[in-house]
């Protein structure tokens, strides 16, 4: 009887150590959360940093996940993508398993770290990932921005055809959004990118259709005054 009694309150202390733990991770969490939405890299990385060591002592491996990703977007963010890779491979869930809506953020990481390593091919492969989850979640502000920057790359290595692709895809999305004058800039783009791939008469023809867009987008500011 008095083993089974120290069983079960070494079992409570236990419990209630990784409560206090679970805790102090959350805690530090929304503190890095804080200082990052804040431009505060600095703290905001040593915040995330307490966490990921804080997750560590835990058996739960979402949380673990979840600090490692944290900490390597904040490095990312200081433009240390050896030490970002490091922490978002750790990040990686289980084989066809998504940690939160989809695996949007995490490949999207994966491609602004190989892009400041000046690895376009890999950052590529990793934005296009990010792509297709972003498009599957719907969030079509996330499918703007990545496309756009896929299409910058494709211009990069050399690909002009496949960069009028993608920033078709950004033209629409913000099509959707309502964001007429942003979607003008990037159908621009588009027209350039199919210039350049010799596709003069499809460029012109956009270029067309994308003045007529610019003039709607002036005529409806105007009726707003």
């Amino acid at each position: 009887m008095l083993s089974e009694c120290a069983n079960t309150l070494s079992r409570k202390m236990m419990d209630k150590a990784i409560k206090a733990m679970a805790q102090d991770i959350e805690q530090h969490t929304q503190q890095g959360s804080h200082f990052l939405q804040s431009g505060c890299l600095k703290q905001a990385l040593e915040s995330f940093q307490m966490a990921y060591n804080g997750s560590q002592q835990l058996e739960d491996g979402f949380v673990k996940r979840a600090c490692a990703f944290n900490l390597g977007a904040v490095y990312i963010a200081q433009r240390n993508p050896e030490k970002g890779l490091e922490m978002l491979n750790k990040a990686i869930p289980p084989v066809n398993c998504k940690d939160s809506k989809s695996n949007g953020d995490l490949f999207f990481n994966f491609g602004l770290a190989y892009e400041i390593e000046k690895k376009e091919g890999e950052s590529v492969k990793y934005m296009e990932l990010a792509l297709e989850e972003y498009q599957v979640e719907g969030n079509t502000e996330m499918e703007a921005d990545t496309a756009k920057r896929i299409g910058a790359l494709y211009l990069k290595l050399q690909r002009p055809l496949q960069a009028a692709r993608v920033y078709g895809i950004a033209a629409a999305s913000c099509s959707r959004q309502g964001k007429l004058g942003e979607q003008c800039m990037v159908v621009l783009q588009q027209a350039a990118a199919l210039q350049q791939a010799g596709k003069v008469e499809d460029a012109q023809t956009l270029a067309g259709d994308c003045m007529a867009l610019c003039q709607h987008v002036k005529d409806s500011a105007q009726q707003r005054e």
